[in-house]
C-alpha cells in the first residue's frame, strides 16, 4: 500500500483524492475478506477536533498500556499541544508523534518519540491524525485540502483552512496504518543513531558546509539537501549549494560583462538575475527554515574544481550522495567520484546513503588532538 494520495486517486467529483485513497486502501487491505466496517466521514474541522479530543481523553484515562500515533503536521503545532500531551505521556501511554521540524527538547514529553518528516502535502504521515491500537482500536485521519501555500500553517479557524477526514475502528486499517508509521519511526531511530555516531567523528567548530544540488528536484537531491540542512542547523552553520548543472564545456553560467565580480557565493537575488530560479527557490526554503545559505555556479566539471572552491571559502564539511561513491563511467570521466574528491581535498567529507544515513568518508582528516562535535 502506498500511503499517499496518488494522481489516480483524484477525480472530477473529488479533486482532493481522499475518496480515491480510501477506496484504494479498502481494496488493497480487504483482499478476499469482508468489506471494511466502522467508517465515518467527518465534515468540519470542529467535528474533527471534537473527535480527536475524545480519543486523547480516552487514552489519558487509561492505565499503562495505551498507545497513540499522532500527526501534528509541524513541530510548532506540537508545541501548542505540549501541555495536553505531557499529561498523556504521564498517564503511561506510548506516544509516537510526527511532523515537519523538531520541537525543543524542553517541550517534548520525556517518553514521547518525535519523528521528523520532510514536507509533503500528499503523504498520510504529514497529515492530521490520531491512531490507537489499544485499549480500544480507533483511527482518525484528516487530509488538509487547503491551498498548497497554506498547508500546515495556522489554526483550524483561519480563513481557507480545509480538511477532509474519516474515522474508523476497523482493525485492518488501524493495524496497517500503525505498521506504516512504525516503519517510519524505526527509520528515524536508525538515522538518529547514525547522526549521533557521526557527531562524535566530525571536527568542530563547523561553520560552513557544502553540498551538491541540481536545477531538477530529484528525490536524491532533496534527500541530500535535507540531510545537509539538518547538519547545518544543528551546528548553526552556513550551507553552500554547489550546482552541478551549472558546469558546461561550452558556456559559462556567468555573464560576459564583469564576469570576475560574479565568481563568488551567490544569494537568491543573484540567482534570479542569472535565470536560475530553481536554485533561488532552494535557497529561499533554507533561509525560511533559519539556515544561512548561498550557492556556487561552477565553471568546470569535477570534484577538483569543487575542492578549490571549498579551500577558497573555508568549507568545513563537504556532503555528497552515495551514488558518487562508485559512480558510472560518465560521472567518473567528469571527475565526480569519492576517490577523486578525497585525492583533491583534506576537508571532512560526509556521504549520505539512500536511506538518509550519513557517514564520515575520511575520518583520517581529523588531526590528532582536534576537537570533535
Amino acid at each position: 500500500m502506498h500511503w499517499a494520495i496518488e494522481k489516480e486517486d483524484r477525480t472530477d467529483s473529488d479533486p482532493t483524492g481522499v475518496d480515491g485513497f480510501v477506496k484504494r486502501m479498502e481494496s488493497e487491505l480487504r483482499g478476499d475478506g469482508p468489506p471494511m466496517e466502522g467508517f465515518h466521514f467527518l465534515n468540519t474541522p470542529m467535528d474533527m477536533l471534537t473527535f480527536t479530543r475524545e480519543i486523547e481523553d480516552e487514552i489519558r484515562s487509561r492505565e499503562q498500556g495505551a498507545d497513540l500515533y499522532v500527526g501534528f503536521q509541524t513541530a510548532e503545532k506540537m508545541i501548542i499541544e505540549g501541555k495536553r500531551y505531557q499529561k498523556i505521556d504521564q498517564a503511561g501511554a506510548k506516544v509516537v508523534a510526527f511532523g515537519q521540524g523538531v520541537p525543543p527538547e524542553t517541550v517534548i514529553p520525556s517518553d514521547m518519540q518525535w519523528v521528523t518528516l520532510e514536507r509533503s502535502t500528499t503523504a498520510l504521515a504529514n497529515q492530521w491524525y490520531l491512531i490507537s491500537t489499544r485499549p480500544t482500536p480507533i483511527g482518525f485521519v484528516a487530509w488538509e485540502t487547503s491551498a498548497e501555500d497554506r498547508f500546515a500553517k495556522g489554526g483550524l479557524s483561519e480563513p481557507g483552512k480545509m480538511f477532509k477526514g474519516f474515522a474508523t475502528n476497523d482493525t485492518r486499517v488501524i493495524n496497517a496504518i500503525v505498521s506504516h508509521l512504525e516503519d517510519l519511526n524505526q527509520q528515524n531511530l536508525s538515522l538518529e543513531s547514525a547522526r549521533t555516531a557521526l557527531k562524535t567523528q566530525l571536527k568542530t567548530p563547523i561553520k560552513k558546509i557544502m553540498t551538491l544540488t541540481e536545477r531538477s528536484e530529484s528525490v536524491l537531491m532533496k534527500l541530500l539537501r535535507s540531510q545537509a540542512a539538518q547538519l547545518a542547523n544543528s551546528n548553526a552553520a552556513e550551507l553552500i549549494l554547489f550546482e552541478l548543472t551549472a558546469a558546461s564545456y561550452l558556456a559559462s553560467p556567468y555573464p560576459e560583462e564583469d564576469r570576475s565580480k560574479w565568481i563568488r557565493i551567490l544569494n537568491e537575488r543573484d540567482l534570479m538575475l542569472f535565470g536560475r530560479s530553481p536554485i533561488a527557490k532552494q535557497l529561499n526554503q533554507l533561509e525560511t527554515s533559519g539556515i544561512s545559505a548561498g550557492a556556487i555556479l561552477p565553471t568546470t566539471h569535477g570534484f577538483r574544481h569543487l575542492a578549490e572552491w571549498a579551500e577558497k571559502e573555508n568549507i568545513d564539511v563537504i556532503i555528497i550522495p552515495f551514488s558518487l561513491v562508485d559512480p558510472g563511467l560518465l560521472e567518473r570521466l567528469r571527475g565526480y567520484s569519492l576517490r577523486q574528491l578525497l585525492e583533491n581535498t583534506s576537508k571532512q567529507v560526509v556521504v549520505v546513503d539512500e536511506d538518509g544515513t550519513m557517514w564520515h568518508a575520511n575520518p583520517g582528516s581529523l588531526p590528532a588532538g582536534d576537537q570533535v562535535a
